[in-house]
């Protein structure tokens, strides 16, 4: 694992909560605009070769509750909700897939101010920041992947091969070679089709949060706190005061421990349990 990060001073710009897709953008624009913003993230690092593979061992890495590792599992009555807990939040877990909604998604409850003409600007810049594209064939036989091939036949058979198509995916195809680089920098390497996108990528071919706008928010000035959780939130004067448990600072034991840092501006993404000070 990488060494454990933690915010250096008590005091920001702006604090940005979660390091998911909603506040990985959320830094990474801040950070551009050249505020002083820090973003905390309550699980670790994941680099490539990094997440957990070995199923006998269910506290190395796999679950939260146990010496926090990758699947934070929540029931909800009769739904268990499985969310990822790591720095780059759900894209270290998803299938990649980037579909743009088509244009009746829109016709009801949404403001009428939101369109696919309107947001296609946005989608673009999403497509060029994560570099989506569709499936392209494996280099080693010359062929798609069998799983898009049998999906493609099983829309044959059911009558409906207009309905199969190759959606865009965040995922590096091809790479220059040993060393190869994204274009923020980050090593990358291509896509060996070995379908464990949903269990972490172990590859490094996955255009996650990490590998893409967080890298550019951290090459931007952002401060970045891993297995840092925020606890509380708070008004203080003319901004927040916002509880963190620190898990990786050194001496704190695996309990971690609290402190407080304030921010004039405080951007919450995803679950949070908020209690009152």
């Amino acid at each position: 694992m990488s060494a454990e990060e933690y915010l250096e001073r008590n005091a920001y710009e702006a604090l940005v909560i979660g390091s998911g897709f909603g506040g990985a953008v959320a830094v990474t624009r801040l950070a551009q605009a050249g505020v002083d913003v820090a973003v905390v993230e309550r699980g670790r690092r994941w680099p490539p070769g990094s997440f957990p593979r070995d199923l006998s061992r269910l506290d190395d890495g796999w679950l939260w509750l146990c010496n926090h590792g990758l699947y934070d599992a929540r029931p909800l009555n009769d739904i268990l909700a499985v969310q990822a807990a790591g720095y780059g939040g759900g894209s270290l877990l998803y299938a990649n897939v980037a579909i743009r909604p088509p244009d009746e998604v829109f016709d009801d409850a949404w403001p009428d101010s939101y369109s696919r003409t309107v947001l296609d600007p946005y989608y673009d810049l999403v497509s060029y920041m994560l570099d989506v594209r569709p499936v392209t064939a494996d280099p080693a036989t010359g062929e798609l992947p069998p799983k898009t091939r049998f999906m493609a036949a099983a829309a044959q058979r059911l009558g409906q091969p207009d309905g199969f198509f190759h959606p865009n995916l965040a995922v590096t195809f091809e790479e220059t070679g040993p060393g190869h680089r994204n274009r923020f920098g980050v090593p990358q390497r291509a896509c060996l089709f070995c379908g464990e996108c949903d269990i972490g990528c172990n590859v490094g071919a996955k255009n996650s949060l990490d590998h893409t706008y967080l890298a550019l928010a951290e090459q931007q000035g952002a401060a970045v706190g891993t297995r840092t959780e925020a606890v509380h939130i708070a008004r203080a004067d003319d901004g927040y005061r916002v509880r963190l448990r620190e898990y990786g600072r050194p001496g704190t034991g695996k309990n971690g421990a609290d402190r407080d840092v304030f921010a004039h501006y405080v951007r919450r993404v995803g679950f949070l349990e908020i209690r009152s000070m």
